[in-house]
């Protein structure tokens, strides 16, 4: 699969971006235009792109209960200040702040994977490759940062959105094997979760969005999104091989049942086993065009039941443990 077939996203024709102004910051020259809904005149500029946001002019952004936006063309600009932010805030006290670093994280890892999704290219891989190592650093380091995220997840129908999403359970599911003393390398694994869905770019953008049941042929090629995404990162030199096969491997499971090579439980390793739970939980509680999402509890609990024999159980139960602030887990045994 070229990467002139790879498929943009429906989004792209949208050409506005909603942004969190809180997250700007007051007392610098924009780098960019911010533009915010009104009653009368529909959407418009308020602050001109090198024009200096006074604290004035930022409290009445964020207090103004309306939608801000940049537009697509600025966002890069956005998410760079963003990531700027991030980096000086990772240098002080990281619990100290755990509220507004986590809005940081969500929004610099979401923002990030929205780059690579609309425009899968090395320059934007890098970028993200850069925010997603932050964010290992903040989760690794700070529980209150780790429940921050958790919370925030958001559950729209993007790949970009999943994946975030996956990339911050994946990394709280790390932290807590690294915890009872396992070694794992969290930025190399980070990076694993976060793009472990890079090859659905390559599949055709009816098929990702198709209502119903897919064809014979229309889920062959679905089941090839692993094989395309690997490919992807080992064009581009991103992740080694232990870690691209990662990516390779994220639907395998335990019984056989999975794909693209139906392996067994002895050739899915414990990194595997991690992303296979927290990619079929995203995957559960997030919007679908083909049915509703579920809760956390919803979720947990089918895959504790009818699912159980797909996942590596001790992962399961860490996973539960992670989820309990969104999930009663002894509900779900």
């Amino acid at each position: 699969m070229s990467e002139s077939e790879i498929q943009k996203p429906d989004s792209m024709s949208d050409r506005f971006i909603i942004i969190k102004p809180a997250l700007i910051g007051a007392g610098g020259k924009l780098d960019f235009n911010i533009y915010v809904n009104t009653d009368n005149a529909g959407r418009i500029l308020a602050l001109q792109q090198g024009q200096l946001l006074s604290r004035s002019d930022h409290d009445r952004l964020v207090n103004s209960g309306r939608d801000v936006y940049v537009s697509r063309r600025d966002f890069a600009l956005y998410q760079d200040h963003i990531e700027t932010r991030l980096a000086r805030m990772l240098k002080q006290d990281v619990s100290a702040e755990a509220e507004r670093l986590g809005e940081l994280v969500y929004e610099a890892s979401h923002g990030a994977l929205r780059q690579v999704c609309e425009r899968p290219e090395k320059i934007n891989l890098i970028k993200a490759r850069r925010v997603i190592n932050h964010t290992a650093r903040v989760i690794m380091r700070s529980d209150a940062v780790l429940r921050v995220l958790l919370q925030l997840a958001r559950h729209d129908m993007t790949t970009f959105t999943h994946s975030c999403n996956v990339g911050i359970f994946g990394l709280g599911l790390v932290g807590s094997f690294i915890k009872s003393g396992q070694r794992h390398d969290p930025e190399e694994l980070g990076a694993a979760f976060f793009f472990h869905d890079l090859g659905k770019l390559s599949v055709s953008r009816p098929i990702i969005a198709k209502p119903g049941p897919l064809s014979t042929r229309e889920w062959e090629h679905m089941r090839q999104h692993p094989v395309y995404g690997e490919r992807l990162l080992r064009k581009f030199g991103l992740l080694n091989d232990k870690t691209r096969r990662i990516v390779l491997i994220h639907h395998e499971r335990l019984d056989g049942s999975g794909y693209p090579s139906q392996l067994h439980a002895a050739d899915i390793g414990s990194h595997g086993r991690m992303l296979a739970v927290v990619d079929v939980y995203d995957a559960l509680t997030s919007e679908r065009s083909y049915r509703p999402r579920a809760t956390a509890i919803e979720a947990l609990t089918m895959m504790q039941s009818e699912m159980r024999h797909l996942f590596d159980q001790e992962v399961m139960k860490r996973f539960i443990t992670l989820m309990a602030p969104r999930a009663d887990k002894a509900a779900v045994g």
